[in-house]
């Protein structure tokens, strides 16, 4: 064989060699590639990878997840081309907790499919605006039976495309204010949205300031009688408070001013302390019949020696005889009923000869108010410098009714 042949004999067997080697390289990566399909939020895609667990072909194929995220089968579990590998994100949404305000990582598909959880029954899911633009987390699925709740009124609604909270209130004509409040829970096992009117602003309110009342005692009054001096006034307090409420309810009642707006006036009451007879005495001899408190002042009896003996000897060191003591007799029983203390009710005049005023009969003596002498002395005086005798005096009384 020549040298040339067996050369070409040995690249030929070398080539043959070669691609027998590389077939069964590619044979072998051809059998190590699977293709499984990856579940994301309820969208499956195929995956094409070498890779046998979860955790390994999600990263191969850059999926992202998180330790908050459901993942079935598990991040360390093998699968092969037959199996799924469904995933489902966590969503962060808030939730109220008997009025606390909580944030959730929850991995469900529709508020719908949440409140089915029985942990989450009772909570009620609040509609953000964001949510409401971006259906973060939809309402529930197209075709559920849906109640809404608002002002007082419920209708009943199958969710249809978009499958939102703000579709469906646009659907039932409810239209919301930026600061109402829409919430997602179960009323009686039913899916509901509820609708809360949130009003805000400051609440006037004005109360009554009782007035004090202050006693005092006077001895211008009769004992055991009273009067008001001064009125007492009420006065007024003006309160006011920055409210939130939710469906007429008050949810946040902040103080913002209290202050007094008029100061009420304190009630003066005067208390009488002065016994009637020695104020009557008092108050008539100045020419009142009423105490301060407009009380009728009593007329104060007399005990003494009776006036009309008393005159007798005084008309006489008169030069006066028994016809004037006559006279006078009659005079003074008219005015005064010879009473010392008598007062005219509606002049005032006072004493035995109705002296107006009572104290003008002080020329003759200081006791004038209670000594019957001094005020006899007093009005024969009187009688002598202007009727000449007391039957004078008689004679212009009879004729105008006073003298």
């Amino acid at each position: 064989m020549s040298i040339f042949k067996t050369t070409k004999f040995i690249l030929t067997s070398a080539a043959i060699a070669a691609t027998l080697t590389v077939g069964a390289a590619a044979t072998d990566i051809a059998l190590s590639h699977k293709t499984i399909y990856v579940s994301v939020d309820g969208v499956s895609r195929p995956v094409t990878t070498v890779e046998k667990k979860v955790q390994a072909i999600l990263q191969d194929a850059g999926i992202p997840f998180s330790s908050r995220d459901e993942i079935t089968p598990a991040l360390d579990q093998k699968v092969t081309a037959t199996d799924t590998i469904k995933i489902r994100h966590a969503k962060e949404i808030s939730v109220f907790d008997q009025g606390k305000t909580e944030k959730h990582w929850v991995t469900e598909t529709t508020l719908d499919e949440l409140l089915e959880r029985s942990e989450y029954s009772r909570l009620e899911i609040p509609a953000q605006r964001f949510d409401e633009r971006n259906s973060i987390l939809p309402l529930a699925e197209v075709g559920t039976e849906v109640v809404v709740a608002a002002d007082g009124k419920e209708i009943t609604l199958p969710v249809t495309l978009p499958h939102n909270v703000r579709a469906l209130l646009s659907q039932a004509n409810i239209n919301v204010g930026p600061i109402d409040q829409v919430i997602t829970h179960r009323v009686n096992g039913k899916l509901t949205v509820s609708v809360k009117r949130v009003t805000r602003g400051t609440h006037r309110i004005v109360e009554e300031i009782p007035f004090k009342s202050e006693e005092k005692p006077s001895d211008q009054i009769i004992k055991g009688k009273r009067k008001v001096a001064t009125p007492g006034k009420v006065g007024e307090r003006t309160i006011v408070r920055y409210q939130q409420k939710v469906d007429g309810k008050a949810v946040v009642d902040t103080l913002v001013t209290d202050s007094v707006t008029k100061a009420p006036v304190t009630e003066v009451i005067l208390v009488g302390t002065a016994e009637p007879e020695e104020l009557s005495q008092k108050l008539r001899a100045a020419g009142k019949t009423t105490d301060a408190a407009g009380n009728q002042l009593p007329i104060p009896t007399y005990s003494g020696t009776d006036p009309r003996t008393l005159a007798r000897p005084l008309v006489s060191a008169k030069g006066w005889g028994d016809d004037q003591y006559q006279c006078l007799l009659v005079l003074w029983e008219r005015e005064s009923n010879w009473n010392p203390n008598a007062q005219n009710p509606s002049s005032g005049a006072y004493g035995i000869p109705q002296s107006l005023p009572g104290n003008k009969m002080a020329s003759a003596g200081a006791d004038w108010q209670t000594n019957p002498v001094t005020q006899i002395t007093w009005g024969l005086g009187y009688i002598q410098n202007r009727y000449g005798t007391p039957c004078g005096a008689l004679g212009h009384s009879n004729r105008v009714g006073w003298y």
